[in-house]
């Protein structure tokens, strides 16, 4: 990308370093309107930008300093003829090299003639905000004197400074839409606070009566207002619902005196203080959010507020979700619909988790959302891009250690081989070799930097003073695998999967020395001085069982304990080894226990995502191979009366719906786009059944 002139800045005489929240703005006239604006900006840590005045763009997207990411966006629309102003918030967490913008604006006018504005010493900044660690809460103060502005500091040029090879996002911006609450459920008069920390809320008890009037009108978007007076002895609270947990920027539009203060808690945790000044108040947070009860708080009250609007501006990954699932089971439903919400909050700039305080990216679970992902909506360029910056984080250079991966998430074996058995999933799903072949040299380098951590003694994976755990052996050996099987779609020579298998070869010996012939089990490995555990869980059978590592003599005892582990084994399964368990499951024909596990839901560890890919593979049989273009229909229909659903395919979706017709007949019929082809394998459950089969090409049902 061509930054031509642009530089990074940031507030002259300030070091970037420490919680920052700093403005800048730029005016500039034009004679006409361009004939195209192409606007690039990036910052550290994050923005938003305004061209005149119109919320335009928050970036950049999730990215180490090695390769920082930068949004792009065609604005000619949002420029006109005379004064333009563009501005920019920038909020520097404390985390990152420093504080720094860069933006680039290009434009070309209608007679073809080039012009551009770029961050340079013309733009002006100005602190609003400067702590020393990183805030639990996003703080806002209208009442304070009003920004002062003075020439912005240079610090380097685009490329020069520790963000390098910057370039756009590989996935689209998120969306920006309102939501408004369904509902205001409570009020309540709480106690004061005179402090300037956003603290717990403690309640008092209710309202005096003709506290609060009007307040049902937040739920219209209109210019009807709630009316809240001032209450002896509390502050006051009400309950926002927006129905459904949602993610996004909250929104609050009221009229307040000077120095009333709102409080925005999120789902209990502390969110926004906003701090008024006397009259017409809008406040936007920067931080987006997860939750779905908003507990707005008024403090410092001297007279009437006036609460226009209450409002979550929802940001969330642009795909439009085409999975459906429905059976006979009204729970396995209800856990599906679940999953869909649950997914849908998880999808940003990459795949999160979401908790309150903010959007972690986790290696390890990542195979479990993007498996979901892929079942309902696809988004193989978010499923690409996490798997991208996932290797990045693996295989960045350590920090003064020599831990494995290097990357933030320290010894952890198992995150890096579910990253990279995902390769083999997605391949699977979608075919995307060329992805493939540019992420390969990666695998490798993950893959042979931990065959440097196997133990002389006992073959297996070993960190030194740490516990050596069996489970993560059996996922080398389980990657070793899938990278064979990825070598020739890589276009790898053909010696490297000669390697690949021997490497696996020994690790499933040294994994069997572990085989307790008393316990019929796997212990789960070896203490710091090398001798075995008695520690016994259902992870090393399952692992062992799913990379076929067992010797078909121990194989029933195996899945037994996979199964109904006997006593003395544990039957904790790690979240992110969900995955990897129903994999197990589905290879054994056994689906009662995930059918039971999944009605626990949450009680059980099971990630919200599993369900998005477990019922569509079970209940619906639907099997993806060659790249999505060949489906295996092989439906679990014991303990069900019909069951039906859509799942997403790169072809596009595949519907399917199944039911039984009397005691002995059950009818399957898939719709399938064309390119796609499917055929029905018989599973045990089908057995005792006639089974009648049809598939119908690009057809609705």
């Amino acid at each position: 990308m061509d930054w031509r002139s642009a530089r990074w800045i940031w507030l002259d005489g300030d070091d970037g370093i420490g919680v920052r929240h700093v403005l800048f703005q730029r005016d500039f006239r034009l004679e006409e309107p361009p004939e195209q604006a192409v606007l690039a900006v990036t910052a550290s840590t994050s923005f938003r930008l305004r061209i005149n005045g119109q919320w335009s763009a928050d970036g950049p997207g999730r990215s180490w300093p090695e390769h920082y990411s930068c949004e792009m966006m065609e604005c000619s629309h949002l420029l006109r003829r005379g004064l333009n102003r563009l501005e920019a918030e920038v909020f520097y967490a404390g985390s990152g090299p420093r504080g720094g913008f860069l933006a680039s604006l290009q434009m070309t006018d209608p007679s073809g003639s080039g012009d551009a504005v770029v961050t340079d010493e013309t733009w002006l900044a100005a602190l609003v905000r400067r702590a020393d660690a990183p805030e639990t809460a996003e703080f806002f103060d209208a009442s304070s004197p009003a920004p002062v502005f003075a020439a912005a500091a240079v610090i380097c040029g685009a490329e020069e400074g520790p963000w390098r090879d910057i370039g756009p996002r590989t996935t689209p911006p998120l969306s920006r839409r309102e939501a408004l609450i369904r509902r205001v459920t409570e009020s309540y008069l709480v106690e004061r606070q005179q402090g300037n920390t956003v603290a717990p809320i403690r309640r008092i008890g209710p309202l005096p009566p003709g506290t609060v009037s009007g307040v049902q009108s937040l739920i219209y978007p209109d210019d009807r207002c709630a009316v809240i007076r001032p209450a002896e002895g509390g502050d006051i609270e009400l309950c926002c619902d927006l129905g459904a947990p949602d993610a996004g920027y909250w929104n609050v539009v009221l009229r307040a005196p000077g120095g009333t203060v709102v409080d925005m808690t999120c789902d209990e945790e502390p969110a926004v203080r906003c701090v008024c000044r006397g009259g017409w108040n809008r406040f936007t947070s920067r931080i987006r959010r997860c939750g779905r009860v908003l507990r707005l708080v008024l403090r410092r009250m001297t007279g009437e507020v006036r609460i226009q609007s209450v409002r979550l501006v929802e940001s969330t990954y642009p795909v439009v979700s085409c999975g459906e699932f429905r059976c006979s089971d009204g729970v396995l439903t209800a856990l599906y619909d679940d999953g869909l919400r649950a997914l849908k909050l998880g999808m940003a700039d990459t795949f999160t988790d979401f908790s309150f305080g903010g959007e972690h990216f986790r290696v390890a679970d990542l195979r479990n959302k993007i498996l979901g992902a892929l079942s309902v909506c696809g988004a193989p360029d978010l499923a690409e891009h996490s798997l991208r910056f996932a290797g990045e984080c693996l295989t960045r250079p350590p920090e003064g250690t020599d831990t494995f991966p290097p990357g933030p998430e320290g010894a952890s074996f198992a995150a890096a081989f579910l990253w990279v058995l995902t390769f083999r999933d997605l391949l699977r799903e979608c075919g995307d070799s060329d992805f493939l072949r540019a992420e390969y040299p990666r695998i490798l380098r993950v893959l042979e930097a931990a065959v440097r951590k196997i133990d002389g003694g006992s073959g297996l994976l070993r960190e030194p003073s740490r516990p050596v755990l069996l489970r993560d052996t059996l996922l080398f050996k389980g990657a070793l695998d899938a990278a064979c099987e990825l070598a020739e779609p890589a276009g790898a020579p053909p010696e490297t999967a000669g390697r690949l298998r021997a490497a696996a070869e020994g690790l499933s010996a040294a994994a069997n020395r572990l085989w307790d012939e008393r316990r019929l089990a796997y212990r789960d490995g070896l203490d710091p001085e090398g001798r075995p555990l008695e520690k016994y869980g259902v992870t090393t059978g399952m692992l062992a069982l799913l990379f076929d590592v067992v010797p078909e003599k121990w194989r029933v005892s195996a899945g037994v304990n996979t199964v109904s582990p006997r006593e003395g084994i544990d039957g904790t399964i790690e979240p992110c080894l969900c995955g990897a368990w129903f994999d197990t499951l589905e290879s054994l024909e056994m689906f009662e226990p995930l059918m039971e596990k999944l009605r626990r839901g949450g009680a059980s560890g099971c990630p919200p995502e599993l369900p998005l890919f477990a019922l569509p593979r079970t209940v619906l049989g639907l099997r993806a191979r060659e790249g999505g273009r060949k489906f295996d229909v092989s439906p679990f229909v014991r303990s069900l009366d019909w069951a039906s659903g859509v799942r997403w395919t790169p072809c596009g979706p595949v519907r399917l719906r199944w039911c039984r017709e009397g005691a002995r007949n059950i009818e399957i019929a898939v719709s399938v786009p064309p390119g796609v082809e499917a055929s029905c394998v018989e599973n045990a459950s089908m057995r005792d059944f006639d089974v009648r089969f049809r598939t119908i090409q690009s057809a609705e049902m």
